[in-house]
């Protein structure tokens, strides 16, 4: 009654007999019921091994034909309490994420191994995964590029929201809005405040959200040269897009 209770948060439970390698197997699931794996039999890990090669995927069988040797499994198991490993079964051809779990019965002769379906969370563990990469590599890249820049912003063309990256002391000392809901607005601002006023038509014409999109559809970027001022003091500066 234990095992089969287990078995509802396994694909399957296997009970093995270290010393004779004889197992039982306890399913709940039915698509692991349809890879055709005997539910008694001997030697369990000469029949786990043949079985790798057929039902698990290619990437993923040599690491388990290695782990898949009782003194093998049964050391690391001394080690480490428990053994679990995440490899992919292929169902009706489709790769599914697989975790498999092993661990001593109370009388030290039988292994309880238990074969788990993680597949839709452990991929969204590798999408949230590969996220944070993107992200890290994102900032590491506005980052790099902020050292040639006075700062960046990030436009949602969207919503209008931006964050600025990366400005030096100097940029800051505008003291212009690092993010907001509103790029375009905040820029009549900004640009009122510290472009220099026979550059202020020409930042405006180019900030124009319909006119920049259309622009940029036509072309790879738009690029313009003004000036800013800095303590009453005017300074070219260039703009990319």
């Amino acid at each position: 009654y234990i095992a089969q209770s287990l078995a509802n948060q396994y694909a399957t439970i296997y009970y093995v007999d270290v010393y004779t390698e004889s197992y039982i197997e306890f399913s709940s699931s039915d698509v692991y019921k349809n890879l055709d794996v005997p539910p008694v039999g001997d030697e369990f890990f000469r029949t786990s091994r043949k079985n790798a090669m057929r039902v698990i995927h290619p990437e993923d069988v040599e690491a388990m034909m290695e782990l898949m040797d009782r003194d093998r499994m049964t050391e690391a198991i001394n080690e480490h309490v428990m053994v679990s490993v995440t490899y992919r079964l292929m169902l009706d051809g489709r790769e599914s994420y697989t975790t498999m779990q092993a661990v001593w019965a109370d009388d030290m002769r039988h292994l309880i191994i238990g074969v788990a379906d993680v597949d839709a969370t452990y991929r969204r563990e590798l999408e949230q995964k590969a996220a944070e990469e993107r992200s890290t590599t994102y900032s590491h890249i506005v980052q790099s590029l902020a050292t040639k820049y006075f700062t960046i912003y990030y436009v949602d063309s969207i919503t209008n929201s931006f964050t600025e990256y990366g400005a030096n002391d100097e940029f800051k000392q505008l003291d212009i809005a690092e993010s907001g809901a509103d790029f375009f607005a905040a820029s009549e601002i900004n640009i009122s405040q510290v472009v220099h006023p026979d550059d202020r038509d020409l930042v405006l014409s180019l900030i124009d959200k319909e006119s920049l999109l259309r622009n940029l559809s036509e072309a790879d970027s738009v690029t313009a040269s003004y000036r800013l001022m800095f303590n009453g003091e005017e300074r070219f500066v260039s703009l990319r897009i």
